[in-house]
């Protein structure tokens, strides 16, 4: 792959072309990827309203009733439902790991199964989080389809 970054003075924003022989799974991986550093999310910090880039979040969390958003070393909060926050995040390698969690799939520094068919997921910030037995099928498959790779 030939990356070209050019630099010009008079544009308002970024852009990103994408130049290839054939539309492939890597070609829409990349699209969604660089997507991803576009898209925000409201959340909450001690009562302020915070916009949050989503390639920063490691993991969403509901604890009674509240949706909790862990980032490097902030938890913030959001209005948003699990399942709200799941619809909008499926393309961005975001992935259901039980009813109560949603986890970064590009932010797994380890990942082991476990006795009780579940996997103990260890984000690279030190957070452990676990997937459940229901889910753990539909992450090898997704492990699958990326050859192995996140």
């Amino acid at each position: 792959m030939l990356v070209n970054i050019k630099e010009i003075e008079n544009i308002n924003e970024t852009q990103v072309e994408i130049l290839c022989k054939k539309i492939d799974p890597d070609v829409l991986f990349l699209e969604k990827y660089i997507q991803l550093f576009s898209k925000k999310l409201f959340t909450k910090q001690n009562g302020d309203n915070v916009l949050i880039h989503v390639k920063d979040i490691f993991y969403i969390e509901t604890i009674e009733g509240r949706t909790f958003v862990y980032t490097d070393k902030n938890v913030l909060e959001t209005d948003f439902r699990l399942y709200e926050l799941e619809k909008q995040l499926v393309n961005y390698d975001f992935f259901r790991a039980s009813k109560s969690l949603i986890i970064n799939l590009q932010k797994i520094d380890t990942l082991s199964p476990e006795l009780n068919r579940t996997f103990l997921a260890i984000m690279k910030n030190g957070y452990k989080v676990y997937i459940s037995r229901q889910y753990t099928k539909i992450l090898k498959n997704i492990l699958e389809n990326k050859g192995g790779w996140l």
